[in-house]
């Protein structure tokens, strides 16, 4: 029998027990773990909020092993099938109800910040970390367009190549040295780059 991926609709809990006495074995559901598509999560207009919201993400991303934990202790075995490192939604053409509400403006000066590279490599690897716990990841997407990859500051946080490349995510160990969930990230975003 071949193995069977049920996405969750964007509905974790909604799953209870539906499928807990399931008779077959090889049925798992797919969670897609986006911290970039709610207004909530988008809206700032200044690199203070950028920041503070960064660090935001970077506490959440360790509390989503409640959820995963639930749909595989109540449903079935689970894995986070899509995720990225954009805490923003500044690529228009992956989300037809994109829109920009002043966070976009500032997106290309991160990649040269110190603070936002240990931000987001905090974030990434809390992400990694917690999705290990269960059936593991996989990252949206291996790359993008090349015209996105070369014009779109916004696309090393959904390429996993360019965030590899640009040191975001640990691809030697892929965080199993160290369980970023275990320690709180700094709270120096009032400070950015002139944080120690």
């Amino acid at each position: 029998c071949c193995p069977i991926l049920c996405h969750d609709s964007f509905r974790p809990y909604r799953w209870g027990t539906m499928m807990k006495n399931w008779p077959y074995d090889d049925i798992f559901m797919d969670n897609h773990a986006y911290h970039a598509f709610n207004v909530a999560d988008i809206a700032s207009n200044n690199p203070a909020d950028d920041r503070q919201k960064q660090y935001t993400h970077e506490k959440i991303a360790c509390g989503y092993k409640s959820q995963l934990h639930f749909q595989t202790c109540n449903a079935v075995p689970t894995m986070v099938g899509e995720f990225s490192l954009a805490v923003d939604n500044c690529m228009p053409y992956l989300d037809a109800r994109y829109q920009d509400y002043g966070q976009c403006k500032d997106i290309a000066a991160r990649l040269k910040s110190p603070w936002w590279k240990r931000h987001i490599t905090s974030f990434a690897m809390r992400q990694i970390t917690t999705y290990e716990r269960e059936l593991g990841w996989a990252f949206w997407t291996y790359k993008l367009d090349a015209q996105a990859e070369e014009e779109d500051p916004s696309s090393h946080f959904w390429s996993f190549r360019l965030a590899a490349a640009a040191g975001f995510i640990e691809t030697k160990s892929f965080g199993k040295e160290k369980d970023y969930c275990q320690y709180t990230p700094p709270a120096d975003y009032a400070r950015g780059d002139d944080a120690p």
